[in-house]
């Protein structure tokens, strides 16, 4: 038996990165999880997920659109702050630029919620394994 466990940062790289070909609604684990779900259903790996892990995601889940919205503020304030000194044809653009900041910023939270929901229920899967932070548990 192969036991692996899986950094919050990786899930949390996982969930903030869009794939290309990713079709968000087409299944019920996280697309980058596909083939490690696979192996746990047959057996072969048993994936850990500790206690801490689950926590550090609910952190980052709480606090994402919070985050989205404080990052991309500051790219739509340096936007409005370099059209002002530029020449007027740029801010026409400018209205282009912003729209597709806020679009992306949207589908960046929509894609979270939804692979955070997917990723939620595979650890949800009896055959994923869970390990409690209790006072007993050591390095």
């Amino acid at each position: 038996m192969i036991y692996v466990s899986i950094d919050t940062n990786v899930y949390v790289n996982l969930l903030t990165e869009v794939m290309a070909n990713d079709n968000v609604e087409e299944n019920d684990t996280p697309s980058q999880l596909e083939d490690l779900n696979l192996l746990c259903k047959q057996g072969v790996v048993t994936l850990l997920i500790p206690e801490v892990v689950k926590l550090e995601l609910q952190k980052s889940n709480s606090k994402l659109e919070e985050d989205y919205k404080r990052e991309y503020s500051k790219l739509v304030d340096y936007i409005d702050k370099y059209s002002e000194s530029s020449w007027s044809e740029i801010r026409g653009v400018k209205k282009k630029i912003i729209d597709l900041i806020e679009e992306e910023q949207d589908n960046k939270v929509y894609y979270w919620e939804e692979e955070y929901a997917k990723l939620m229920n595979f650890f949800g899967n009896e055959y994923i394994q869970h390990i409690e932070l209790t006072p007993d548990a050591k390095c």
